[in-house]
This record gives structure tokens, sequence and C-alpha cells, in this order.
């Protein structure tokens, strides 16, 4: 598998290996700055995107034989009954792609119910971003495996941004964990390639930086009512990503 040299992707000069940004950040004005704005044609794209996915993921005997023949890198805390890895996983896969769509979703909403989307969508960008480029990231035996290693790299950008708000705004905006969850699909990708697309996350954000800073420097206190209240719209997302996994602690 390999990240194709568009969208996000990598370059050396000198000694110094960075990633460099080439998909566009569509911007609009608010209150006379620049923020970023999400575009809605994306966001049907990675729908329709992801839907296909779950449709294939059960029938496609080579991403079954691909879930079984990865299983094995999952870390010994990650623990599915005897006899029933393939199916776990398989289900665990589907619940991964049906999910990212509400996760964005809540971000948005969330954000715009305490007026923090001018710093959060930024990031979001970048996390559709990911998804929506076609081809970005190839598998040549498994278009599946492609698809979900994209989707790893847009879960992994909300994981990054749900830590961050937790300084600019006192709390993660969306209550569910998705980190255990971007563990297994790491284990199942492999260490060497996840490590990959978690440095093109990496500097996807930092090619950001100056954006989010300006962004982050014009946030306003939220008062702790107004959060609690927006984020209790979404009171069970991401409950069906434990599927039938445990994890051992």
């Amino acid at each position: 598998m390999k990240i194709k040299r568009t969208g996000y992707h990598k370059k050396s000069i000198s000694e110094c290996t960075f990633y460099i940004v080439k998909g566009d950040l569509f911007l609009g004005q608010e209150g006379g700055h620049v923020v970023a704005v999400m575009d809605q044609d994306k966001l049907i794209h990675l729908r329709k995107k992801l839907s296909e996915a779950r449709s294939e993921v059960g029938s496609d005997k080579i991403f079954g034989q691909w879930v079984i023949e990865h299983s094995k890198n999952l870390h010994k805390m990650i623990h599915i009954p005897k006899g029933q890895q393939q199916q776990a996983l398989v289900e665990f896969v589907d619940q991964y792609f049906e999910f990212l769509p509400s996760c964005i979703e809540a971000f948005i909403d969330i954000s715009s119910s305490i007026n923090v989307y001018e710093y959060t969508g930024i990031l979001l960008n970048i996390a559709v971003d990911f998804l929506t480029q076609d081809d970005f990231v190839t598998d040549p035996d498994s278009k599946l495996v492609s698809v979900l290693a994209q989707t790893y790299l847009a879960y992994r950008t909300l994981e990054e941004l749900n830590d961050r708000c937790c300084g600019y705004v006192g709390q993660p905006l969306i209550p569910a964990d998705t980190m255990m969850a971007n563990l297994i699909i790491h284990h199942l990708l492999g260490e060497d390639f996840a490590n990959e697309l978690d440095f093109a996350v990496h500097y996807a954000l930092e090619s950001k930086h100056e954006l989010e800073r300006e962004a982050v420097s014009r946030l306003q206190p939220v008062p702790v009512d107004i959060l609690a209240e927006a984020v209790d719209k979404w009171p069970r997302l991401g409950d069906d990503l434990s599927v039938q996994i445990k994890y051992l602690y």
C-alpha cells in the first residue's frame, strides 16, 4: 500500500521531511475574518464513498482474508472471542465507516452551537479532504483497504481536534472516545504504514498552524451550560464502535 504524491504528501529538502497540503481549504468571511467553511459537496461525496464501502465490506472475500491475515497484528490488550475474530472485525470496520459522517456532522453542529466553528472548521476540512481525495491511498489488492486507510486518516484528524478542544474549550466536543477504535485500525493496517499515515496527519495539521493560531486567538469563553446543552444532543455517539471487541487493561 502507498500514499500517492498528491493531496497531503511528504517531500524532503535537506534533512527535513514535511507534508505539502495541496487540497484547497474553502474559505469564507465572518465578522471581517477569514474562516473555514465546510464544502457540502465534499460531505455528500464522503457519505457516498463510505456507503459504498459498507455495502461491500461483508461480502468482499479478499477483504475478509485481509482482516484475518492482519488480525495477528492486534495488540494483546484487544480481546475478541475465539472463533469470532473475522466476523467481529468485519462488523467493527462496518461501524467504523458508518460512524464517521455522523462524527463530522456532530463536530459541525456542536461547534456552530458554541461559536467555535471558525476554529474547528479548519481541521474538519482536513479530515474531509483526506477521505474525499479519490485514490489518495492505494492498495493494489483491495479498494476497501484503501478506503479504510483514508478513513483512518480522517478519524486521526478528528481525534487530534477533540484533544485540542480540551485545552481551548474546556472539554472534548465529541462525547465518544475514538482512540481505541483508531488503535485497532492502526494495528490492522500494520505499524509501519499506520505510522506513515499518522505522520501525514501531523504534517497536514502543521500546514494550517498559522490559520489555526489566528482562529484560536479569537475564541471566546464558552458558558458551561451552553457547552453541555450542545454536547448532550449527541448522547450515544460512537456506542456501536465496540461491537464484540473488549479492551483488557
